[in-house]
């Protein structure tokens, strides 16, 4: 499995996570079945264990950033990405910005509506800047 399908998977994982208002099952052994790579399986658990850890932070940030879209607001697909990826811009140091952004950017063209991938490379821009403060 690619790190882009690994990313996927994690979308869907924090999309369904968030429709059943259950994020608390965040490592439930489904997110990780079809993860058979140590590397991708590694990636996926430090990422959804930072989440996790930081909801409320990560949460906290978008809310500031987004201004007139406060999470709770939000195109649930477009949390999920935002939400992917400012965890890897906050707190996975050996992804580049600008790779975590890109995919966000590329997952919202395929999963999200069509003008998504601005708003989410807007706010992923504020976060990278945020993180620099």
């Amino acid at each position: 499995m690619t790190r882009r399908a690994t990313r996927r998977r994690l979308m869907q994982w924090i999309y369904s996570c968030e429709i059943q208002n259950n994020l608390d099952e965040v490592f439930s052994a489904y997110a990780f079945e079809t993860i058979k790579e140590e590397r991708e399986l590694h990636y996926a658990h430090d990422l959804l264990e930072k989440l996790s850890e930081n909801l409320e932070l990560v949460d906290g940030l978008l809310d500031e950033l987004s201004l007139h879209w406060p999470v709770a607001r939000m195109n649930k697909v477009d949390l999920a990405l935002l939400r992917l990826a400012t965890v890897e811009i906050l707190y996975l140091e050996d992804i580049p910005h600008e790779v975590s952004i890109n995919e966000a950017m590329e997952l919202s063209k395929t999963y999200s509506s069509p003008d998504s991938y601005s708003f989410i490379n807007g706010i992923l821009g504020s976060v990278v800047s945020h993180g620099k403060a």
